[in-house]
Order: structure tokens, then sequence, then C-alpha cells
């Protein structure tokens, strides 16, 4: 099957401009384990923590106001704690919120831009 040339770049076009931030607003997950969770607009960074405490495990969502670089903190005293903070929407909703479990969702945006001229040229 051979396309034309503009089909190809109206496609092109099209899969470019979806993968763009659209500017809405980052949606995370608050609530905890022993009640709900629910979907939230943030303007900050998604947050997820886990506090184990004799054998009990508590997980806590939340959305913080204020931007916070991807990572991951632990912390033992009392209680083994790790609390992590991310960046795309529902990231808190993997459990731990590694932020190399959605590396791609990340990315993507990169990989099509550097795509671009490796389909013209193929493709054209």
């Amino acid at each position: 099957m051979v396309i034309s040339q503009t089909t190809f770049l109206s496609i092109l076009l099209v899969v470019f401009l979806s993968a763009l931030p659209r500017g809405e607003a980052l949606q995370c997950v608050e609530g905890s384990s022993s009640t709900s969770f629910s979907h939230k607009e943030c303007s900050g960074t998604c947050i997820n923590t886990t506090v184990t405490h004799d054998d009990r495990t508590e997980i806590l969502r939340a959305c913080s106001p204020v931007h916070i670089d991807d990572r991951c903190d632990d912390f033992s005293a009392l209680s083994k704690t790790k609390t992590c903070y991310c960046n795309w929407d529902l990231c808190n909703t993997i459990s731990g919120s590694d932020s190399g479990n959605s590396a791609f969702s990340r990315t993507s945006p990169l990989l099509l831009i550097l795509l671009v001229p490796y389909l013209v040229h193929k493709f054209l």
C-alpha cells in the first residue's frame, strides 16, 4: 500500500500534535487505603506514601501544592516509610510510584520528535 506524501504528512502532524502537552492541570489520586481514592486536579506534584508498621501497611496518596522533582525517599524509624513524588497524570496510582515505571509516558514526545526525520526519510 502506497500513501501520498500529503496523507503521510497529515498523519504525522496529527500524531505529533497529540503527543504535545495540553497545558491541563496534573491529575493525581487522593485518599488512603483505609478510606477510598479519588481523582483530583493538582497544581503541584502527585505524592504516594507507603507506611509499614508491625506488618500493617497504609497507602496515602495526595497532591502537593508545590512542584517537587520526581524521586522516592525512604525513611525508617518506628515504621518504614517510602514517599514518592511524580509529575505525570495519575502517576501516584503505581504502588511505590517509582518514577522509572512510566518512563515511556514521559519521554514519548521526545522519541516522536527524534523519529520524525527518520520516518520522513523512510516514507518520502
